[in-house]
C-alpha cells in the first residue's frame, strides 16, 4: 500500500504555519532524489528554518546524497518556500517562470537557481540554494567591488527580455491600479520629499499607460517583476551571479524591470 505523504507544514487555527518533523521529509525526499539526481540516494537530511515570518516559511534542507554503491557522498543544499495561504499564487508564478527559463536557456546566459518544482499538496516550492551573498550586501560594503556585477546584472536582464520566453501572464488594469496604490503608500520610505507627489506621479503613469496601451501589449515580455540587487546572488569565488525570487514574474513592458532595478540601486 502506498504511504501517503503528509504536508511539509500545517496551518494552525490562527493561520500560522508549523513545520512537520524531519522523518516525514526524509521519506518525501527519499522518493524524489533518484528522479532529481539520477544514480543517487538520500543518506542524511538536516532541516534549518530560516523563516522571518510566522505565516510563511523559508526552509533550508541539507541533503547528503550517496551513489547506489555507497562509494561516494556529496552534500546538496535545497531551499523550500512555503507561501502563506493568500500568496500561494506567487509560488505558482515563480515555478512556471523558473521552469520556462531553465528549459530554454541551454547556453546558461540566464543563471538561475535550479527549479525542482512546486508541490501543490505540500504547498511548497523547491529549488537548489545558491551560494553567495546578495548584490545589495556587496554594494553596501564596497561600491567599487560591486560595479562589475551591476554590469553583469544589466546583461542578464537584457538576455531575459531578448529571449521573449513564453511564460507569465498579463495583469489587468485593476491589478495595476492595486499595485500602484501600494507603491504610493510605500513611496515615502525611499523618497520622503516626494511622498506628497506620489498620487500625482501614479496618475501621470496611468495617463501614459493608456496612451501607449497597444505598443506596451505588443512589446510585452516575461519580466522578473522585482529585479534588483536584493534578488541577485553574487559568488565572489567564481565571479558570477544568479538571479532568484520570481514570485512577481509577469508579462509587461521590459522598461519596468529596468526602472525597478535602477530605483533599488539608487536607494542603496
Amino acid at each position: 500500500m502506498k504511504q501517503k505523504i503528509q504536508p511539509v507544514s500545517r496551518t494552525l487555527p490562527n493561520g500560522k504555519l508549523a513545520l512537520l518533523d524531519s522523518a516525514c521529509m526524509f521519506r518525501y525526499f527519499s522518493a524524489r532524489i533518484p528522479r532529481w539526481y539520477p544514480g543517487n540516494l538520500l543518506a542524511d537530511l538536516r532541516i534549518h528554518d530560516h523563516s522571518r515570518l510566522l505565516y510563511k516559511k523559508s526552509i533550508a534542507y541539507q541533503l547528503t546524497l550517496k551513489d547506489a554503491r555507497n562509494t561516494s557522498r556529496r552534500i546538496v543544499m535545497l531551499r523550500g518556500n512555503v507561501p502563506s495561504l493568500h500568496t500561494t499564487i506567487e509560488a505558482h508564478t515563480a515555478d512556471r517562470a523558473l521552469r520556462a527559463i531553465w528549459r530554454l536557456d541551454a547556453e546558461k546566459e540566464l543563471p538561475i537557481s535550479r527549479p525542482l518544482g512546486y508541490d501543490e499538496h505540500l504547498r511548497i516550492l523547491f529549488y537548489e540554494e545558491v551560494p553567495g551573498e546578495t548584490l545589495t550586501s556587496v554594494l553596501q560594503r564596497s561600491p567599487r567591488a560591486g560595479l562589475p556585477y551591476v554590469a553583469q546584472a544589466g546583461r542578464w536582464l537584457a538576455h531575459l527580455h531578448a529571449a521573449n520566453i513564453c511564460s507569465g501572464r498579463h495583469r489587468g488594469v485593476r491589478r495595476e491600479h492595486t499595485e500602484a496604490y501600494f507603491f504610493s503608500l510605500n513611496y515615502g520610505q525611499y523618497y520622503k520629499r516626494c511622498q506628497p507627489r506620489a498620487r500625482e506621479i501614479v496618475g501621470n503613469f496611468f495617463a501614459l499607460r493608456e496612451r501607449f496601451r497597444l505598443p506596451i501589449e505588443r512589446e510585452a515580455r516575461l519580466l522578473h517583476g522585482d529585479y534588483g540587487p536584493k534578488n541577485i546572488i553574487v559568488n565572489a569565488k567564481s565571479k558570477s551571479l544568479t538571479v532568484i525570487d520570481f514570485g512577481n514574474a509577469w508579462r509587461y513592458d521590459p522598461m519596468s524591470d529596468l526602472a525597478n532595478a535602477l530605483m533599488q540601486l539608487e536607494y542603496i
